[in-house]
């Protein structure tokens, strides 16, 4: 039984549930619409419909016609063909204190979330009564919460809920930071389609040999949850299909022999093969699979998240030069969308390229080379809104960044401001 308030006061009903009626509303303090159904929003007055709980004895008042204005699921059940006879709701998958949030939102387009709630009204307002713009809200405040320790558990949110746009930004956060994301107990908690997903992503960061650890601690907390022995046959098992998205062909033979055959995951006939590629490749050897294992180079990927840069741009530049040839194959950021041609210095014509939101993904990879010095590639604008049209050239900005990227290393000198990602394939 809830403890009575100057604010809270219970009705006694004749079916024996409490009504909460909210006093601090009882008085209109604005007179508009938003105020008007605000006024009503759980209270009793012209109530025609009570949603009752299992747990609780409390129940909360509400308005037929407000709730299937802002919900066809509610007017089908009102007004529809099956329509509920009861006046009475029995609700079994939503607590009150989540359903009090709905019905707020509701009637006033207000809510107030945090890491504890957010779940609960996500799938109040996708999977249940079909509030989009509520399901929208509680995306993006999961997107502000998308970190090393959350990124895994929100990610299998937005697939269980069908967020794409929440989903992509986790996937993208894993892929970029997956030497910190692999260490978190978060990892941990992925489903095996989610693990399988992120694994054979080329542009997961990270050497072979640690996503192997990675994937294996994965494999020893699935044996554990399916209350299996932790044994190097119960760990294939598990593991499955994930085993050949690993690049195993892409570590050093030392490596492989010190990491991964003494873990015994592998077959016998899988470490002949494998071994046999590593002692026989070549560097300009073409890109083949050995068996089922894949041997797909991954993307290198260098973040500037967290560089405090101007947000003025326009005719935004990047000038860098490498140690040894490497592919240029997208670029992230927020200037991205206002991007109307790409420039390469060595190249006479322009560079075709597709745009996914913030993602620049180039048609044809640039080829940066050690012998050609210093490479530009300069983004020209169109004047969008938010952009300051009047300036005839943006700011850029100019740094001295120096980033070892496997065989290659990269000097960075100028970049677009709100630059986020420059992604890279090795040759």
């Amino acid at each position: 039984m809830m403890m009575e308030t100057e604010e809270t006061k219970k009705t006694p009903l004749q079916d024996g549930h409490d009504l909460v009626i909210n006093e601090g509303q009882k008085k209109r303090t604005e007179r508009n619409l938003k105020g008007d159904t605000n006024y009503f929003c759980m209270s009793d007055h012209l109530a025609d419909v009570w949603f009752a709980f299992r747990d609780v004895t409390t129940k909360l008042p509400a308005h037929k016609l407000l709730l299937s204005m802002r919900s066809e699921v509610f007017e089908a059940m009102f007004y529809g063909s099956l329509a509920e006879s009861s006046d009475t709701i029995m609700l079994e998958d939503i607590d009150i204190s989540t359903m009090k949030m709905v019905l707020r939102y509701m009637y006033s387009d207000d809510i107030e979330l945090d890491v504890n709630n957010v779940s609960c009204c996500l799938y109040a307002a996708k999977k249940k009564y079909a509030l989009y713009d509520m399901a929208n809200k509680c995306a993006k405040f999961l997107e502000t919460k998308i970190d090393v320790d959350t990124a895994c558990t929100i990610y299998e949110q937005a697939k269980l809920y069908d967020e794409a746009q929440l989903a992509t930004q986790c996937i993208d956060f894993i892929t970029g930071n997956s030497g910190e994301v692999f260490l978190s107990k978060d990892f941990h908690t992925l489903a095996f389609e989610s693990v399988l997903e992120i694994v054979k992503n080329d542009n997961l960061n990270g050497d072979e040999s640690f996503i192997f650890a990675a994937v294996k601690g994965w494999g020893e907390s699935e044996c554990e949850r399916k209350g299996l022995e932790v044994t190097s046959g119960n760990l294939r098992s598990c593991i499955g299909e994930i085993i050949f998205m690993i690049r195993f062909s892409l570590m050093p033979i030392d490596v492989f022999a010190k990491e991964v055959e003494p873990t015994g995951i592998l077959t016998t006939e899988e470490l002949l093969m494998i071994y046999h590629h590593l002692a026989v490749k070549t560097d300009d050897q073409e890109v083949q699979n050995v068996g089922k294992f894949s041997c797909s180079k991954r993307a290198i990927i260098k973040r500037f998240d967290k560089m405090l840069l101007n947000p003025y741009y326009q005719e935004c530049v990047l000038a860098l030069s490498v140690s040894k040839t490497i592919h240029l194959v997208a670029i992230h950021g927020d200037f991205v969308p206002h991007v109307d041609k790409v420039n390469f210095s060595l190249k006479e014509n322009e560079c075709e390229f597709d745009t996914k939101g913030e993602k620049l993904i180039l048609r044809e990879p640039i080829i940066i080379s050690a012998r050609f010095g210093k490479a530009q590639i300069r983004f020209h604008m169109n004047s969008s809104d938010g952009l300051n049209s009047d300036k005839t050239k943006w700011s850029v900005a100019k740094v001295n960044i120096s980033s070892e990227m496997k065989s290659s290393t990269v000097y960075i000198t100028r970049i677009p401001c709100t630059l986020r990602a420059l992604v890279f394939k090795e040759t």
